[in-house]
């Protein structure tokens, strides 16, 4: 995600019960849909305080790191299913469409069953 290819805004709104609440909205430039997130008044602090600490924390922690984090596991069972059906012939790509999963995560857990992926020339 390119930060700058997003528009961010701050709006206001109140509840039924007179809560006020932030609405901070994440708009991309050219394509696709809004993102709103909305936080009440009396947890804005704790937001704040959440966001500088994560801002401190991604700062110190390497490329590397953050993406070991970020590798999802599949359960067992989905793995095997993905082997299954891999094996009769679908490709990488539709089973990652129909199990709404990044491709490379696919190909990564195949991998790890020990099929062997090539790259098409």
């Amino acid at each position: 995600m390119d930060d700058s290819n997003f528009r961010y805004s701050i709006n206001f709104m109140a509840t039924d019960n007179d809560k006020k609440i932030i609405v901070l909205s994440q708009m991309p430039f050219f394509k696709g849909s809004e993102t709103a997130i909305e936080i009440p008044l009396d947890d804005i602090d704790s937001v704040i305080d959440s966001l500088k600490y994560a801002k401190e924390e991604i700062k110190r922690t390497e490329l590397s790191q953050i993406r070991m984090l970020n590798k999802v596991t599949l359960e067992a069972g989905i793995v095997n299913t993905l082997v299954a059906l891999f094996l009769s012939g679908i490709p990488t790509d539709v089973l990652a469409n129909q199990y709404d999963i990044d491709e490379d995560i696919v190909k990564e857990n195949l991998e790890k069953k020990g099929i062997i992926l090539l790259d098409e020339i």
